[in-house]
């Protein structure tokens, strides 16, 4: 409907349990090797239950390379990113999620992964007059 003019870019801003940065590292591990959004309906459907153990459980469970998987995550390879996109979301004042964030300057972009596979991605959508950026957890 709005094509090239609504930008969507999903970020993590995991403040809802203990466990949610955690998760949201594992997110990003299931990102890598291509399955971000199946292992994220997995997460929301297995909710509250977000140990590592589980994490690692979902991983097999979604048909991810475990032993990849099982590295990032045990390595912290994305706490950084995890950590940034925190800092991020309470600098622009979110405080919950969902949180959405609207732009109408023409070319303003906010920084985010591209997601694919559910039609809306950073990358695709571009420049635009309206940037919506969502931290989620």
């Amino acid at each position: 409907m709005y094509g090239d003019q609504v930008r969507f870019v999903w970020r993590d801003f995991p403040v809802i349990t203990p466990q949610s940065p955690k998760a949201a590292e594992a997110g990003q591990c299931a990102y890598d090797q291509g399955q971000y959004w199946e292992y994220h309906d997995l997460l929301y459907e297995r909710a509250p239950a977000l140990g590592v153990n589980d994490l690692k459980t979902y991983a097999a469970e979604v048909g991810l390379d475990t032993a990849q998987f099982n590295q990032c995550l045990d390595a912290g390879q994305h706490q950084a990113t995890v950590d940034h996109d925190l800092q991020d979301a309470l600098g622009r004042g979110f405080r919950g999620t969902p949180s959405f964030r609207c732009k109408t300057t023409c070319g303003t972009r906010v920084p985010g992964r591209p997601l694919g596979e559910r039609g809306l991605s950073s990358d695709s959508l571009g420049s635009s007059p309206a940037s919506v950026s969502t931290a989620v957890e």
